[in-house]
């Protein structure tokens, strides 16, 4: 058993970022669709329907990965400091013979 004690900061805030940009291109797409078909129009906010498409393209994704950034930040942080009190979470790891390096 391993116990994880500190998180790096900005590697979660990083990994977060492309998390949350993947998600947000993802929202935008739906929400581009149910901009362009009519019928699925009452799905979406009544303010959406002014918006332009660019505008959807480039504030979901990109909105997204500012909030992923920021939460990996705050949330590395917050268990960062509460890891000297918890000892840090408990893993246990296995090493597959199908994932051993070969050099």
């Amino acid at each position: 058993m391993y116990r994880i004690k500190k998180i790096n900061v900005l590697s979660l805030a990083y990994t977060l970022t492309l998390i949350y940009f993947v998600v947000g291109l993802f929202m935008s797409l739906l929400i581009l669709f149910f901009k362009a078909n009519q019928k699925f129009a009452y799905l979406i906010d009544p303010k959406l329907i002014g918006t332009e498409y660019y505008q959807i393209i480039l504030i979901y994704p990109f909105g997204y990965a500012i909030g992923g950034f920021l939460s990996g930040v705050i949330v590395s942080f917050l268990y960062n400091l509460s890891s000297k009190f918890t000892k840090g979470i408990i893993v246990d790891l296995t090493i597959h013979s199908d994932s051993k390096r070969k050099n």
